[in-house]
């Protein structure tokens, strides 16, 4: 890692630690395969040596080795599956991640609609978010 990325990481860090509300930190890129869950796995990997409670919420390493092995010693929350429209969908499991309580969760994308079943009070609207989330739930 970088000094640019330890220092960036160091940042985040302090701002969790004095947080009082959730944050959100959004990872962005131009283009596919540019590091975007690369960055944010590593960042997490990070914050887990600092004694950070953190877990992935949603993760797709595209058969990507490196990034593969980035998500050992990281806390994986199984993804939920529910039928929709007579498609199996798996996703995000809010719910498991909100009974959790970690805090910090890391996503590749965020869920963009509640689902019927859902508790969660996540924005039900769609969205063209960028794909790789940080968030911080303390």
């Amino acid at each position: 890692m970088s000094t640019q990325d330890g220092s960036r990481a160091d940042a985040f860090l302090r701002l969790i630690r004095r947080a009082r509300r959730g944050r959100l930190k959004v990872y962005l890129g131009y283009a596919a395969g540019v590091g975007k869950t690369y960055q944010m796995l590593l960042e997490g990997r990070r914050l887990k040596e600092e004694s950070i409670d953190v877990v992935v919420g949603l993760v797709e390493t595209h058969g990507r080795i490196e990034t593969e092995k980035l998500l050992e010693g990281l806390e994986v929350i199984p993804r939920r599956r529910q039928e929709y429209r007579g498609i199996a969908l798996e996703e995000m499991d809010v719910d498991a991640i909100l009974a959790r309580k970690p805090h910090v969760v890391l996503s590749l994308r965020t869920q963009t609609r509640r689902r019927a079943g859902t508790t969660s009070d996540m924005k039900t609207s769609r969205t063209s978010l960028p794909p790789a989330f940080t968030y911080s739930l303390r």
